[in-house]
């Protein structure tokens, strides 16, 4: 969680354009790392993502220019969560302020090999930028 807000920091390089980010809301959904990947259990994980997007969960500030999911947030590939992306933006919108991105953590494939990778999507619900992550222990 700490490496995509620290990446989105980052990113931004220029403090003018830093400052013109506003106001940051990073989400967590608390699931347990044993019941992430389960195949019931997405849909209402995703949700619980998008409800704390909004801010439903008492943040109703609605000046966010930033909202960050964790890293592997998205239990779907890159090129499968067509849906999840709109719905990201959708809430951010909804509940963040109408031009707020979304960062989160996806997974994505490059033949066989599979990777993390941080999408950057924009109010439109399109990735306008995708870093593979690669982590080093």
């Amino acid at each position: 969680f700490g490496l995509l807000a620290g990446v989105g920091f980052f990113r931004t390089t220029d403090t003018n354009n830093m400052a013109q980010l506003g106001n940051v809301r990073l989400v967590q959904p608390n699931v347990a790392q044993n019941k992430k990947w389960d195949p019931v259990k997405v849909p209402s994980h995703i949700e619980r993502m998008l409800a704390l997007t909004r801010g439903e969960t008492g943040d109703t500030r609605r000046d966010i220019g930033l909202v960050v999911w964790p890293e592997a947030s998205v239990a779907y590939r890159l090129d499968q969560a067509e849906l999840v992306l709109q719905a990201a933006a959708q809430a951010a919108r909804a509940g963040a302020g109408p031009q707020a991105r979304v960062v989160l953590g996806i997974n994505r494939t490059d033949g066989e090999n599979w990777y993390n990778a941080l999408a950057d999507v924009g109010p439109d619900g399109r990735v306008s930028a995708l870093h593979r992550v690669m982590l080093c222990v």
